[in-house]
């Protein structure tokens, strides 16, 4: 039986809801939407292209885990204390500097240092930055290479924990 569209109720929340899958539509339209879901449409592909696909995602969750971006993440907060907000552009950035890896974000450090310099500038007009961040903020004479220092850092920790997972036994 080959089904071309999915069966859509409105759910409690005002989403429309697979009736089959579940999945939901996070998109507020007066009309149910056409076609297959994500899920229905996976149901559709051969085993071939699901391997292909697992594999994908498999290659990302790794990325995202022991990447550039993360490591700079962890030791950002790890120095400042830090967090990501939902107003930042880190979280894209994390992603960008995962995908690109350690090679890409040591040509592009400056790009790096000027994404954190413009944060640094963002969260001490908005926030109550604690004294770590307050003192990023008094741009001292050396804190551009420090910047760099942490950066290549991270490009460092991202490069060893790929090496760990390629020699796993």
């Amino acid at each position: 039986m080959r089904v071309d569209n999915c069966l859509y109720a409105l759910n409690k929340n005002g989403f429309w809801q697979c009736t089959l899958s579940g999945w939901v539509r996070r998109k507020k339209t007066a009309r149910p939407p056409r076609g297959l879901c994500p899920i229905c449409s996976e149901k559709k592909l051969t085993p071939e292209q699901l391997a292909q696909r697992e594999a994908a995602r498999a290659e990302q969750e790794k990325q995202a885990a022991t990447g550039a971006g993360t490591q700079l993440h962890k030791l950002i907060k790890k120095l400042t204390g830090e967090k990501i907000t939902a107003s930042c552009g880190c979280k894209s950035h994390i992603a960008m500097m995962n995908k690109n890896g350690p090679a890409w974000c040591r040509e592009n450090v400056d790009t790096i240092v000027g994404w954190l310099e413009e944060e640094i500038e963002r969260r001490l007009e908005e926030d109550k930055p604690g004294w770590r961040l307050k003192l990023a903020g008094y741009k001292l004479p050396g804190q551009r290479l420090a910047i760099k220092r942490v950066i290549l850092l991270a490009c460092t920790l991202a490069e060893r924990a790929e090496k760990c997972q390629t020699h796993k036994i």
